[in-house]
């Protein structure tokens, strides 16, 4: 009964193990090479450039989240043009042409 709890457990720790060839699908889970060169709190900063700093960063952000609203109605109309003229290109039985337009998540250069 004891041996059989022992493999279990083994078998269940091999489940979330990641073999060597997955974890070269992801090379920096277990280094710090892909992050980003940021020192933070050196010792010849003052409180007051670390605000500024983080509030720039905050600026940043809030800038890009309301860039993103305000751009959305037109490409919203630009996705329903393109769109519109796929079908009449598909009713009129002529070659549909290719998606100019994506979804995709912002970069961690973009946020």
């Amino acid at each position: 009964m004891l041996a059989a709890a022992e493999s279990d457990k083994s078998a269940a720790s091999h489940a979330y193990r990641h073999d060597s060839d997955e974890a070269d699908d992801y090379p920096c889970v277990d280094n710090d090479s892909c992050l980003p060169n940021v020192s933070r709190n050196e010792e010849d900063e003052s409180l007051g450039d670390i605000f500024r700093q983080e509030f720039g960063l905050l600026l940043r952000a809030v800038k890009y989240v309301l860039l993103q609203w305000i751009e959305t109605p037109r490409k919203i109309g630009i996705i329903i043009y393109v769109e519109f003229m796929r079908l009449t290109e598909f009713w009129l039985g002529w070659p549909v042409r290719e998606r100019s337009w994506n979804f995709h998540f912002p970069t961690r250069d973009e946020l």
